[in-house]
């Protein structure tokens, strides 16, 4: 008789996550904690987390490279990298089997940026193509331009709609208008049965968005302040598929998005530290 094999769920860190397990106390129980998810779950990487830390080096000063190097090993975690895709069209080939080419960095780009932030000897080197590339003579650096770019232009626009929400220009989307807005570019003729199915797929990411809807409409909130939300709502197009599971330090997203089933799949590291014993 043929034994099954059972497939683990899939689990990726939040940027929050990396500083912890790189610094004191946890750095010193980073190998335990490896140790207990991979029991529990297959260990994949963000594009979207690389990002994050890459824009941290970016905009950070050389003196806190080597601590920005810590957390990208961390990242790296051992072995073989397992890369998510980037949000948009995994979320698209997990929902609706649709394979598309977002105008965003390959695997192999994003694998090699690990390699070089982990392999230079500073910033500057970095910056200046300076680092020694793996079999060979050659060096090799990072540009952050494309990164900065994407980003920059993602958090404007993602400012730009809800700041309109505030002035009362537009009004809140209903969750099939949120997903075509989001994926407009994708020039994607879809029917209306398979808008509800995406919309309904994503349903962490809407969720938050929809809180953040709330926040816009309060004076108080300041869009320049939470640039970083634009991520998070992003980070959450992985939870539509139910493998997928999310590690992070932020409690707040957790309970932003609590009134939704795919938060279920949003783990924080300071309960699994509970949970064994550190």
């Amino acid at each position: 008789m043929k034994t099954s094999i059972v497939k683990l769920p899939r689990l990726f860190f939040d940027t929050n996550v990396l500083e912890s397990l790189a610094t004191p106390p946890f750095n010193a129980y980073l190998e335990k904690i490896r140790k207990h998810l991979s029991h529990e779950f297959v260990y994949v990487l963000s594009p979207l987390t690389v990002d994050e830390l890459l824009l941290g080096i970016h905009s950070g000063d050389e003196q806190f490279f080597r601590k920005d190097q810590a957390k990208m090993e961390v990242l790296r975690g051992v072995g073989q990298i397992r890369l998510l895709p980037f949000p948009a069209s995994f979320a698209l080939k997990q929902a609706l089997e649709i394979h598309v080419n977002p105008p965003t960095a390959s695997a192999a780009v994003v694998k090699k940026s690990i390699d070089a932030v982990i392999r230079a000897r500073s910033k500057a080197h970095l910056e200046q193509g300076l680092v020694p590339l793996r079999l060979s003579r050659k060096t090799g650096g990072l540009n952050f331009e494309p990164i900065v770019q994407r980003h920059t232009l993602g958090k404007a626009e993602h400012a730009r709609i809800l700041e309109s929400l505030r002035a009362k220009q537009v009004r809140r989307p209903t969750s099939v208008e949120w997903v075509k807005k989001s994926f407009r570019y994708f020039g994607l003729e879809l029917g209306d049965g398979d808008w509800l199915k995406l919309a309904s797929a994503m349903e962490a990411a809407f969720t938050l968005n929809d809180f953040l809807c709330d926040q816009a409409e309060q004076e108080r909130y300041d869009f320049a302040k939470h640039d970083s939300d634009w991520i998070d709502v992003h980070q959450l197009f992985y939870l539509c598929d139910p493998s997928v599971h999310f590690l992070t330090r932020d409690v707040k997203l957790r309970n932003r998005i609590g009134k939704c089933g795919q938060a279920s799949r949003i783990i924080l590291l300071d309960e699994v530290v509970k949970a064994l014993g550190l």
